[in-house]
């Protein structure tokens, strides 16, 4: 298990970068599919509160698509900043400890 979190955290700056280009390239597809990936990765790899955060962004693009709605809006750009957030403070802990 031990080598499952460290490959993920090892992989988070990259999905990070991911997350970041579908959002300033103003893909929802692209969005949706970075924050899938996180959040499925995230599950496989124990990181809860990871999982948590990339759900609710899926879900707010998700009902963005549905209702034809902006993807700039105001929920979706706070679940992505909480998001990348929480990934570059899981990173630093890691970068901290030597890993």
């Amino acid at each position: 298990m031990h080598k499952i979190v460290e490959e993920f955290v090892s992989e988070l700056p990259q999905r990070v970068e991911n997350l970041r280009r579908a959002w300033a390239q103003g893909g929802d597809a692209d969005l949706l599919r970075a924050s899938t990936e996180l959040r499925s990765l995230g599950q496989a790899s124990g990181f809860g509160e990871i999982t948590g955060r990339a759900a609710e962004l899926e879900a707010s693009i998700r009902l963005a698509i549905d209702e034809k709605a902006s993807r700039q809006s105001g929920e979706i750009r706070e679940r992505f900043e909480e998001l990348i957030d929480l990934c570059e403070r899981a990173t630093c802990v890691e970068d901290e400890s030597g890993g």
